[in-house]
């Protein structure tokens, strides 16, 4: 029985994402003002595979640190300004939403948390990072009810259900501030003591804001607190420890919340929460930390999109030193921009701007590597930055890349996100959903709807690398008889093609000449000279598009597999019996008659046989090994 097998290729999608902080915590905790006293205790200890599965196993999920609230009771306190820096803090209240108690030591240990503080505008459709502080040392969890069931401890520990909060004021004390450079977030570790900031005493070491970035029309506001610590990252729970809140500016110093907190994301997750239409997607990069991209596309109207990308460095310690936005073949980019935020109060950190490049292939910003400055401009933890460009390609979802800063494996993560795509067609839709939905032909499979390419093979008749079995003569022996002709369809409009855009190629033998062409649409009728000759590979050619179709004429090969033997007959009649598809004429009308029917049969045996006038056909082949796909040239 013959069988027809057709290879289907599927169009998978490309929007992966990767969750992260499943847990959520209890219900909201009410900010209370507590004395706090330094002490010392001893840690918590991961538990070996014996004590238990870590976090995600369906076993302890260990000490999980969350921030419950962020400026809890309208807590954003107003330092003042100097030199046109505006210093805040915001008061925050943590839960522990773990099995086992959370470390919260003092007096000469490393093992607390530490608190950064971040401020984020949303103006004019662009989510920037335009504050950050440095980082509050916790001591003495306090222990408070309202976070769950407590479980209290020693305050050198912050017990199961329970919750400790500082309020803004203690947060931005700047003798309990260290600096970002010292933390490695992806672990959570620091050392102690640490180092203090340094410069005018009202702003140092707090939540730092460019004053005329605030009270800015049409502008909404921000702010990020996120917790790092070490027992916390080492069972895995580090990537829900930021929260964050709406402010509203009524002035500098006048500061309420404009909503509730939204717990276990980073501020990011604000600009989709505003703009539904802004995408969000996150990746963890082995053995380091997790990165969070959020994207927009604006569209402006005229056949050019705006590309928007906010990317939030959440705990990764090998940081970010380039980014790179693929440009496809036929689309372009322009006039790339880019924001970050600036160090201050003694971190080391360069704050020069990333240098844009566009290429053909893509659009690509980057800091110095590591071999260059250590101390360069890296996207480093719970630091935002942001890119953008002006691109004619519409949008798509699929790959940018993020080439890592620090030393290590693998150099170089994908982030999933919206890049531009080719619109060959000029309709503003992408040209793979314009095949995906039916609106265009790509007849050859290679991704470029038909109308915009310029014009190519696409199919012939006689097909590419089918096998003429017919007659090599007439019945009455006059002169052979075969294909004299062949219609090839193209990928579009064939009206101004003409027959020296052809070429025709035999392997074996003078080729024929073509004498006329005749165009329909997007079909051509080459009429030759002569026959395509017997026994050989003809091969015809379009020129411009270095597209061909090839064909071989073998008498007696009626089932196509280069070689004319009994089997020809067998696949005859099956074919004549039902048993099997019908055939196309061009290979089982033997006699030529019109039409395939019996009398075909008993010609193919002629053709076999070496009967009447005719050469010896059994056993003759044109590949050795039979006919691979196309043919065999």
């Amino acid at each position: 029985m013959r069988v027809s097998i057709w290879t289907i290729t599927a169009l998978a999608g490309i929007g992966t994402l990767i969750l992260v902080g499943a847990r959520v915590g209890a219900q909201a905790i009410d900010s209370q003002d507590v004395a706090v006293t330094p002490v010392e205790a001893e840690r918590t200890v991961v538990p070996t595979e014996d004590d238990g599965e870590l976090n995600g196993g369906g076993g302890l999920i260990g000490p999980d640190v969350v921030v419950h609230k962020v400026a809890g009771g309208n807590d954003t306190h107003y330092y003042g300004t100097v030199g046109g820096i505006a210093a805040y803090s915001v008061a925050t209240t943590s839960c522990n939403v773990g099995d086992l108690a959370a470390d919260w030591f003092t007096g000469g240990s490393n093992l607390h948390p530490v608190i950064a503080q971040n401020m984020y505008r949303l103006k004019d459709g662009k989510f920037e990072q335009i504050g950050m502080s440095w980082l509050k040392h916790g001591f003495c969890a306090v222990n408070e009810s309202g976070c769950g069931s407590c479980q209290h401890t020693p305050c050198s520990t912050l017990g199961v259900g329970c919750a400790d909060t500082y309020w803004a004021t203690l947060n931005g004390s700047f003798q309990y501030s260290g600096p970002r450079s010292e933390v490695n977030a992806a672990s959570g570790w620091h050392p102690h003591p640490f180092t203090s900031p340094t410069g005018n005493s009202t702003i140092r070491g707090r939540l730092q804001v460019v004053a005329t970035d605030l009270l800015n029309e049409g502008a909404e506001y921000f702010v990020e607190a996120h917790y790092v610590t070490q027992d916390d990252a080492e069972w895995g729970n580090g990537d829900n420890n930021a929260s964050w809140v709406k402010l509203n500016f009524l002035s500098l110093n006048t500061v309420i919340n404009d909503g509730p907190t939204h717990t276990q994301q980073p501020g990011l997750s604000a600009w989709r929460l505003e703009d539904p239409l802004v995408k969000i997607a996150a990746i963890k990069v082995t053995g380091d930390g997790t990165y969070h991209i959020g994207s927009r596309v604006y569209d402006n109207g005229d056949g050019t999109w705006d590309y928007e990308y906010a990317l939030f460095n959440m705990n990764s310690d090998r940081s970010g030193q380039a980014f790179r936005v693929p440009i496809p073949e036929d689309a372009t980019a322009w006039d790339p921009g880019f924001h970050d935020v600036f160090y201050h109060s003694g971190e080391p950190y360069s704050g020069e701007d990333w240098a844009a490049v566009i290429t053909d292939s893509e659009c690509s910003w980057s800091t110095q590597t590591y071999d260059e400055n250590t101390n360069a401009n890296a996207l480093r933890w719970s630091t935002m930055y942001n890119f953008r460009f002006t691109s004619d390609g519409p949008p798509v979802s699929a790959n940018a890349y993020l080439d890592l800063f620090k030393p290590g494996t693998p150099e170089t993560v994908i982030l999933k996100t919206t890049v531009p795509s080719l619109d060959c067609n000029d309709n503003n839709v992408a040209d793979f959903l314009d095949i995906l939905n039916g609106d265009s032909d790509d007849d050859n499979d290679n991704g470029i709807p038909d109308e915009c390419e310029s014009l190519s093979i696409v199919s012939s008749d006689p097909p590419n690398g089918a096998i003429d079995a017919r007659q090599t003569s007439n019945p009455d022996g006059s002169a052979p008889d075969g294909w004299d002709s062949i219609d090839i369809a193209f990928s579009g409009d064939t009206a101004d093609l003409t027959v020296a855009d052809f070429t025709v190629t035999v392997s074996d033998g003078t080729a024929p000449v073509i004498v006329d062409l005749i165009s329909d649409g997007d079909t051509v009728t080459l009429v030759f000279d002569s026959v395509i000759p017997v026994g050989a590979w003809t091969s015809i050619g379009h020129t411009a598009s270095s597209t061909s179709t090839a064909m071989a004429y073998l008498p007696a090969d009626v089932n196509g597999d280069c070689f004319s033997s009994a089997n020809d007959v067998l696949t005859l009649i099956d074919a004549l019996n039902g048993a099997i598809d019908p055939l196309e004429e061009w290979s089982s009308d033997i006699d030529r008659s019109g039409a395939t029917n019996p009398a075909d049969v008993l010609r193919t045996l002629d053709l076999l046989n070496g009967a009447q006038v005719y050469d010896e056909w059994a056993g003759v082949g044109l590949c050795p090994d039979g006919c691979p796909e196309f043919g065999c040239p």
